[in-house]
């Protein structure tokens, strides 16, 4: 995961990703809403991307 934001409606999140050449990808939406900031952890060589969605699941990307 290179980048990602809260929307501009405040209550989706958009991500981008960048691949080994440097490429970086569409935006994509996880889609939904989400009812908190989203939070990132870097664990070795992944990132991790969770955010609360409106209905209190747990979303997450790698």
């Amino acid at each position: 995961m290179d980048v990602f934001v809260r929307g501009t409606d405040d209550d989706s999140v958009v991500t981008r990703v960048r691949d080994a050449f440097g490429n970086r990808s569409d935006r994509s939406s996880l889609g939904g809403t989400v009812s908190s900031n989203p939070t990132l952890d870097a664990d070795g060589e992944q990132v991790r991307l969770y955010a609360r969605a409106g209905d209190y699941t747990l979303w997450q990307r790698t």
